[in-house]
């Protein structure tokens, strides 16, 4: 083990644990005080995403390579918009926040999965957060 401690097989294992995240050949290597994370995502944000979990699991020092589509601007040649955000305020709750971004209040279940690496209950949510807002599947 690095000087991290084990810090490849907890960063591993809370990508795997996190459901909104679909990531093939992940890899963590820990060299020098420097976690570096390879792979494949379908999404910018998802990688983005996985560095987030490597931060939060303790890691100081991180080279992110993970692939993801946007890189190359897909099959069309054309950049793929970024996931949106949404900072949290005072009065908000992720069905105001569902029907904001979606008119639907219904749908705070998608913000909600796509954030449940902040998030253990839809219905606390805290003042500061920023919370990743997923598009929606056609």
């Amino acid at each position: 083990m690095g000087f991290f401690g084990g810090i490849e097989k907890k960063i591993k294992k809370a990508v795997k644990n996190t459901s909104s995240l679909k990531v093939d050949d992940f890899d963590v290597e820990e060299k020098d005080d420097v976690c570096t994370l390879t792979g494949r995502v379908t999404k910018k944000w998802m990688a983005m995403h996985i560095e987030e979990i490597a931060k939060e699991q303790g890691a100081k020092k991180i080279i992110n390579n993970i692939k993801y589509p946007e890189t190359t601007g897909g099959a069309t040649g054309a950049a793929k918009p970024e996931m949106k955000t949404h900072t949290v305020v005072s009065g908000d709750t992720l069905g105001a926040i569902a029907k904001k971004f979606y008119g639907d209040w219904k749908k705070y279940t998608l913000i909600f999965e796509a954030n449940r690496d902040i998030l253990d209950d839809p219905n606390k949510i805290d003042i500061g957060q920023v919370l990743k807002i997923p598009e929606l599947e056609e």
